[in-house]
């Protein structure tokens, strides 16, 4: 009668390498799971901004997107090539979270209300340069784009100006727009664009003026 072969016994490197396959699948699906549920929440925000932005150019009133959230939409941006983005109110880190934000400011860089954008000095917009204002890599002189505001009012602007300002020591708001014009539009995002982290001093400075 023939012996019966040994079991063969599995290299211990090999379960080792087994345990770890395993433990890699797990952390990609739970990577995975977390950059979809990322997702999620930014796509529902959008909506939940493009409602806020409806209901106050319906009624003139000014709608959170959420009840917690300290801004609401006071205006949309709309591209050259026709996109468009709903403007928050302020420029607060919580604000460039979701949306470009909006200031209206006097001479003295005071912020004003929206709704005293036509006298106002300076307007200023802020946004992320890997979101909402990958744009502005490619603006060129002379482009056109248009603001529309709550009240329905709507202005044109073409740009006359790009720059990159150190904000350690340089003026992001020059002291005033050149030919005693007031209304300049200030687009102003983090530079260089694509750079791995956006905690750096330089920001890149696009003027337009009212057409």
């Amino acid at each position: 009668m023939l012996a019966l072969a040994p079991a063969m016994r599995t290299p211990r490197g090999f379960n080792r390498l087994r345990t770890w396959r395993r433990i890699l699948l797990i952390l990609a699906i739970l990577a995975l799971g977390k950059a979809s549920w990322i997702d999620v929440k930014a796509m529902m925000a959008q909506q939940l901004l493009q409602q806020a932005w409806q209901q106050t150019r319906q009624d003139q009133q000014a709608h959170k997107p959420w009840p917690w959230f300290d801004s609401q939409p006071v205006a949309a941006l709309v591209w050259p090539d026709g996109q468009q983005h709903i403007l928050l109110q302020g420029t607060s880190g919580q604000v460039l979270a979701f949306a470009p934000g909006l200031q209206v400011l006097d001479a003295a860089t005071n912020s004003l209300p929206v709704s005293a954008w036509q006298q106002a000095d300076s307007l200023l917009i802020g946004a992320h340069n890997d979101t909402h204002f990958a744009e502005l890599e490619n603006i060129s002189i002379g482009a056109q784009f248009g603001l529309i505001f709550a009240s329905g009012d709507r202005q044109r602007y073409r740009v006359v100006h790009k720059r990159v300002v150190d904000s350690r020591d340089q003026r992001l708001l020059p002291a005033h727009s050149s030919g005693g014009m007031s209304g300049q539009l200030l687009l102003i995002t983090c530079y260089p664009f694509q750079a791995l982290s956006a905690s750096g001093s330089l920001r890149y400075v696009v003027t337009a003026y009212p057409l």
